[in-house]
């Protein structure tokens, strides 16, 4: 097939999927009327079927999201409804949508659970632990005294200080409330105590670290295939022993992983071609963070630095690297 008959074929589907779609939105919606505001979410769309090429999915979505773009402005506009695709940053930069910047200020809602280890008690996240254990209980209690109850112990970190145990937490996650609720849930299905110790949150790392590489594998199997994940993982196999490294380091063991990859005839997983890509999908799956020293040393993660200004923030080249926590344990480089 030739690049234009391709590139034909494409934009045929493309318009096809659309009157598709506009038409069966068109005739349920004209069939009642909303008092009320309402968005219908529409979740699953970043999950790629195992039968479906990359290329082909990303063409199938870039469709679906340019309807549903279409329909929100035309069909639903001023009926108290919108639809809102549940998607992924990274797949939706992947997307052939025009004007992709301004459509997502004016369409999307970028879902953020941030804090700092200093504001963690004022966080949702924190609020999300404390309900985990006061849900359960007979009697209210304030906030705070579940989790002072359960987690009656300090932690301290690499500079001296003494902190709450919830830091841990904050250390191991993406800042993503399921992370913290399997967390949780590892540690009640492992003890069954009246509370928690530092060594009850060091046994469920174990745990913890097989739902941390399935999550990665769900993340990457859009990009890639079974096959290619495994060989994906090979990769960290050159970093066990070496949680923080530098460009030239990072280099080195690309170009030895590549040539590994070529003497047994195996396939270079999509993103790993070169060494300034592989940084750049390790650095937007959260597998890595880069540092800087100004007055101090700051860690930049692709999760805190995601905002509407910037959805998808490079990686620093020719910087210092250092392995999430989470994945270091993961993928044995501690």
């Amino acid at each position: 097939m030739t690049a234009n008959k391709k590139k034909n074929n494409v934009e045929q589907s493309y318009q096809i999927s659309l009157m598709k779609i506009r038409d069966g939105f068109e005739k349920a919606f004209d069939e009642f009327a909303l008092s009320k505001p309402y968005i219908l979410f529409v979740d699953g769309v970043d999950a790629r079927p195992s039968e479906i090429e990359s290329e082909l999915y990303f063409d199938c979505i870039s469709a679906l999201t340019n309807a549903v773009l279409e329909i929100n402005t035309t069909i639903l506009a001023g009926k108290n409804i919108k639809i809102m695709p549940l998607m992924r940053p990274d797949v939706m930069y992947r997307m052939s949508i025009h004007n992709m910047n301004q459509k997502l200020r004016d369409n999307s809602v970028l879902l953020t659970w941030q804090t700092t280890y200093k504001d963690y008690v004022r966080s949702k996240l924190f609020r999300i632990a404390d309900n985990y254990f006061s849900k359960q209980q007979d009697k209210a209690y304030e906030f705070e005294q579940c989790w002072k109850h359960y987690f009656p112990y300090e932690v301290y970190s690499k500079k001296g200080t003494i902190d709450n145990p919830f830091i841990e937490f904050l250390r191991y996650s993406t800042y993503k409330p399921r992370d913290i609720l399997t967390m949780l849930n590892e540690m009640v299905e492992a003890t069954r105590g009246e509370h928690f110790t530092k060594k009850d949150f060091l046994a469920m790392l174990s745990d913890y670290s097989r739902y941390v590489e399935g999550e990665l594998k769900d993340y990457l199997l859009i990009y890639m295939s079974d096959e290619n994940f495994s060989d994906f993982r090979a990769f960290f196999a050159y970093f066990v022993g070496h949680r923080e490294f530098d460009y030239n380091f990072f280099m080195k063991r690309h170009l030895t992983y590549i040539k590994y990859l070529h003497e047994l005839g195996r396939k270079i997983p999509s993103g790993m071609n070169t060494a300034q890509e592989a940084l750049q999908l390790l650095y937007d799956a959260n597998i890595i963070g880069y540092k800087e020293k100004r007055d101090d040393w700051r860690m930049y993660w692709s999760y805190k630095e995601r905002s509407y200004a910037n959805m998808n923030p490079p990686v620093k080249l020719g910087g210092n690297y250092l392995f999430h926590l989470a994945y270091a344990k993961a993928f044995d480089i501690l």
